[in-house]
Order: structure tokens, then sequence, then C-alpha cells
């Protein structure tokens, strides 16, 4: 494998951090629909009266997707958690402390370029190449 091909697989590793992020978020909004939906549901209505044809949502069916969601997201945020550990135990062992600090601002903090360009008081074009010293230095478990 070639060292581009070894610095993509660490940018994919690395990446699935933001990517757990994203998850979360969009599993969030899934649950503010729902929450919405619930407010617009109906109770079950025990009666002997015929009712028509209309399929009525109810609550226990909105219950029970929330459910399942609530778990999915705290799933979610569970993995999200243990993989910014093995990825910031991994950051902390490098031995070049602007590496360190390159690849914690791009895939732990999610900044742009720019902003790691001028926290880090380098030109883009030079962090860039700092970052691409930084993947190959970053040992994937």
């Amino acid at each position: 494998m070639t060292v581009r091909e070894q610095n993509e697989k660490k940018k994919e590793y690395l990446n699935g951090y933001r990517k757990k992020t994203r998850k979360i978020e969009s599993l969030e909004e899934q649950k503010k629909s729902i929450l919405a939906d619930m407010r617009n549901a109906k109770a079950i209505e025990y009666s002997d009266m015929p009712k028509g044809s209309g399929k009525q949502s109810d609550l226990s069916d909105y219950i029970v997707k929330l459910e399942g969601l609530i778990e999915r997201i705290e799933e979610t945020k569970d993995e999200k958690h243990q993989l910014r550990i093995a990825i910031e135990e991994i950051i902390v062992d490098m031995e070049d402390g602007v590496e360190c600090d390159i690849l914690r601002k791009k895939y732990i903090e999610v900044k742009s370029w720019a902003t790691i360009a001028e926290e880090i008081g380098y030109s883009v074009k030079q962090a860039q190449r700092i970052h691409g010293k930084a993947l190959i230095h970053f040992k994937c478990k």
C-alpha cells in the first residue's frame, strides 16, 4: 500500500468522528420531527362505535419510534465518544506539537484550513503540508 493510500485510510478513520457527529445531528432532527408529530396525534379512543376507514396514528406508535430513536442516539453518542478517545490518544502520543494541533483542529474541532492556518500562524499551504506529514506519523490502531 502506498503512502497516499495509507493517508487516505487514516483520513477516513479520522473523519469517522465528524460522521458520527453528523449522524447524531440527523437522529436529533428525526427526534424533533417525531415529537412534533406526537403533538398532533390523538390518543387511542376505546369505544364500540364504528370509525371511519381512515387510519389514525396514535401516541403509542410514536412512543415506540421515539424510544428506538433515543436508544440509537445514545449508542451513536457512545461510539462517537469512544472514537474521540481513541483518536486523541494517538494524537497525544505524536512527537510534533504542531502536527498534533493541526490534526486535532481538523478532525476533532472540525475547523477549516483558513481557520487552522490563522490559529497556528502558518499559511494554508504550509498547514496542509504539515497535515500531510502528520498523517504519515499518525499511527492508526
